[in-house]
């Protein structure tokens, strides 16, 4: 008489009643889909921040000194951003390396946005790009 369907793990019963029968297990899928995507996200973000905190805490520090400091219009609106020039001297295979490099100034604190003061950051070994500060990271 009523033929038996076998239940997928994505139906539940009771859930395909109503209006839109298959709106659930849509939901469902996406739910699931979702939940995992964000949960990977979440383990990559706190994978980089423990890979550059173990940096700070074992890869050699230099002070970089802000050498020019200005503000550049983005966007359609012209919101501002506060650029800086730093310089800094990185250590390589035993040698000084000096490094001038562009940074934003944006999330540091007003007192390290002025020409003349000295930041702490972690330098690559190999390049004068992308150095660590690590009062950003809260460990200064």
């Amino acid at each position: 008489m009523f033929e038996k369907k076998p239940l997928r793990w994505f139906a539940t019963p009771g859930l395909n009643t109503g209006p839109y029968p298959g709106f659930s297990r849509l939901w469902w899928k996406a739910a699931i889909f979702w939940t995992i995507v964000l949960a990977l996200g979440f383990a990559a973000s706190k994978y980089w921040e423990a890979t550059q905190r173990k940096r700070v805490e074992t890869d050699p520090h230099s002070t970089a000194t802000i050498v020019s400091v200005w503000t550049e219009k983005h966007g359609r609106s012209g919101f501002e951003i506060k650029m800086g020039k730093i310089t800094f001297v990185r250590q390589h295979e035993g040698k000084s390396v000096s490094c001038s490099i562009t940074i934003y100034l944006e999330n540091l604190p007003a007192k390290f946005q002025e020409v003349g003061q000295s930041i702490d950051i972690v330098p690559r070994a190999e390049s004068c790009y992308r150095p660590i500060v690590p009062l950003l990271l809260g460990t200064s």
